[in-house]
């Protein structure tokens, strides 16, 4: 009898020996599919905001806020090449994103500039 832990099998060897069910398979395609459109709406940010824009001419837009999908299990092994271009597109997506915010951030820094402090200057009209 060893004193020693056995080894932990590796991530990759656990995850092709689970038993991976259709209902599974169909949770991550669509959890990866909803993800993709997201990071694909916000490369395409000029297009998605000139759409909000429309959209809030005419009723309030509500924006959902990301809540994680549940009862996935692990990340099928078909699905790993297709995980791992989708968090390069995320990547893109929030630098992209990040790249947008500063460029907000200048246009209201560029509003907002202090005047310069005008001295009123009075004329004697009465003499």
């Amino acid at each position: 009898m060893s004193i020693w832990p056995t080894p932990m099998m590796s991530a990759d060897k656990t995850l092709n020996e689970l038993p991976v069910d259709e209902r599974s398979l169909q949770r991550w395609q669509e959890s990866l599919a909803a993800l993709e459109r997201d990071a694909d709406a916000a490369l395409g940010l000029p297009a998605a905001m000139a759409t909000l824009h429309e959209n809030t001419l005419h009723e309030k837009t509500r924006v959902d806020t990301w809540e994680p999908p549940v009862e996935l299990g692990p990340l099928p092994q078909i699905f790993v090449e297709r995980a791992r271009a989708l968090a390069s597109l995320q990547q893109r997506a929030a630098a992209r994103l990040a790249a947008a915010r500063a460029d907000v951030e200048h246009e209201l820094a560029e509003l907002t500039r202090p005047r310069r402090q005008v001295q009123p200057v009075y004329v004697d009209v009465t003499g």
